[in-house]
This record gives structure tokens, C-alpha cells and sequence, in this order.
């Protein structure tokens, strides 16, 4: 009995330093972004990385996010949270206002642009496939030593706003 528990006690151990690293450093973010700027659609990108980062957004909650969410004069966004969590209007904050109004404009251009989904890929609404994809993609393009997916910007959402003053017993 005692075999089988240390047997388990070191599958654990070994799990857990398998998974590797679950967030990105500030610089590594801003290298993400960057990389997403580089890409064939990257006013959207940027914008989809920066807000899922900004504002903490599961994948779910990002391909949701609709037009009418999103109030450009007060500068807040609604965040339709998934998973009983509480939605609310969140800030937004100069530069992400910037990197929305650059993708508004060039949306108006599509044909299907009357969608009431804010991000959209070539054949409609974004999925959440595209964006795993998509994160996968921007990291390698990043030159990141990992493989990153969309769920790091939301854990790595905590160290920017600690890092931004905020309590996180709060967040």
C-alpha cells in the first residue's frame, strides 16, 4: 500500500511539472501582440489578443462579444462572463479604444460587416477553434519558446493588473 501511494504522489509531481508555463510575462506579451500585428489580419488579432489579455476573457466569452457591447464614448465594454460568473461593463482603455476603432474600420469594408458579432472571420462569426488557432500561430510567430493558447492571456490577465495597482483579491 505504501508502493502505491508514493507511485501516485510522483505521477503528481510529474503532471504538474509537465504542463509547463500557464501565463506570459509582461514582455512576452508584448511580443505576442506584436507578432499578432505581423499577421494577415492583424488589426483583428491584435485586437482579439489584447482584449482576451485586458480583460481576462475565455475563448467563449470572446467570440460572443457583439457590437452593441462594446459603448465607444464612455469607453466600456460588457462582458458577457460564461460559467456563473458575474458580466459587468469593464473599462477599456486608450490603446485598446485605438485597436477597436482601426477594426471597426476596417470591417465596415466587408460584406458581411452587418453582423452583430464584433469579430469575424473570412466565412462569418468567429470560433472558438479559429481562435486557438490563432494563438498558436501568433506564438510561434513570437518566436515564444512554448506553445501558447488563449487560456495563458487569461491567467496572465492577473499579473497585468496586479502589476497595474489593482488588488487581486478583487479581481
Amino acid at each position: 500500500m505504501l508502493n502505491v501511494k508514493r507511485t501516485a504522489a510522483k505521477a503528481t509531481k510529474a503532471t504538474i511539472d509537465d504542463r509547463g508555463k500557464n501565463f506570459l510575462t509582461e514582455a512576452e506579451m508584448k511580443r505576442f501582440l506584436e507578432a499578432a500585428r505581423r499577421g494577415r489580419h492583424g488589426v483583428r488579432d491584435h485586437l482579439l489578443m489584447l482584449l482576451t489579455y485586458r480583460h481576462g476573457l475565455r475563448v467563449s466569452e470572446l467570440v460572443d462579444v457583439r457590437i452593441k457591447d462594446l459603448d465607444l464614448e464612455t469607453g466600456r465594454l460588457y462582458v458577457r462572463r460564461k460559467k456563473g460568473s458575474l458580466s459587468t461593463h469593464q473599462p477599456v482603455e486608450g490603446d485598446e479604444l485605438r485597436a477597436i476603432r482601426a477594426y471597426l474600420r476596417e470591417r465596415e469594408q466587408r460584406s458581411d460587416a452587418r453582423s452583430p458579432y464584433l469579430f469575424l472571420s473570412e466565412r462569418g462569426p468567429m470560433t472558438r477553434q479559429a481562435i486557438n488557432y490563432l494563438a498558436k500561430a501568433i506564438g510561434e510567430r513570437a518566436r515564444l519558446r512554448f506553445r501558447v493558447h488563449p487560456h495563458m492571456l487569461r491567467h496572465s490577465t492577473g499579473y497585468y493588473l496586479a502589476n497595474q495597482g489593482y488588488d487581486t483579491r478583487l479581481v
